[in-house]
């Protein structure tokens, strides 16, 4: 019986991570009055892999350039589902005090992190339903996009879609970097 390959975030995913890590210290060392927008998508970042890291067993690795090219797939397919949702969903953030597109990079990847590195990896690992999984994490993710969008139903449901999508990619990939370095990719060149 052969093992299951692991989750993993790779170079990509390194790569968005580190950069919402350092948008988020810009952020505090810079205009350290006006962060508390900030707060809760570092909460979601470091909670997200923690708790990936603590409860899945996701590993961060290096460059591998026999996954490169994977990588960039979903990577792409990731990017295109974020797009078309950022061009459907009128975009309202308004709260960044270094602008929209860093505090819309930090978003992204923290929402990765949290919604689908942990909770639809975590989701699967309990449940061994994709469909449990997936329904899970993107219900969570739209729920949480509640406070921003409010109660606009057809707004809610193109974000459950993309979230489906994107548990998606997590799972058949078993790779964060798609949907992290995706999403981080159109939050920089969408606003």
């Amino acid at each position: 019986m052969s093992q299951a390959k692991p989750y993993v975030v790779g170079f990509l995913g390194n790569i968005a991570v580190a950069f919402a890590i350092l948008v988020f210290m810009y952020a505090t060392t810079f205009n350290p009055e006006n962060v508390n927008a900030f707060y809760v998508m570092v909460m979601l970042l470091i909670g997200g892999i923690s708790l990936a890291v603590a409860m899945v067993g996701v590993r961060f690795e290096t460059f591998n350039s026999k996954y490169f090219f994977e990588t960039v797939l979903w990577s792409l397919l990731s990017f295109a589902m974020i797009f078309i949702v950022n061009r459907a969903v009128p975009v309202r953030i308004g709260i960044s005090p270094v602008g929209e597109t860093l505090f819309a990079i930090l978003a992204g990847v923290s929402e990765e992190c949290f919604f689908r590195l942990w909770l639809c990896t975590a989701a699967f690992k309990f449940t061994r339903s994709t469909l449990i999984a997936i329904i899970v994490s993107s219900l969570s993710w739209t729920v949480y996009h509640i406070g921003r969008y409010g109660g606009n139903w057809s707004v809610l449901l193109i974000i459950f879609g993309a979230g489906c999508v994107q548990g998606w990619i997590m799972l058949a990939s078993r790779m964060g970097d798609g949907p992290i370095f995706g999403h981080m990719l159109v939050n920089a060149i969408a606003r």
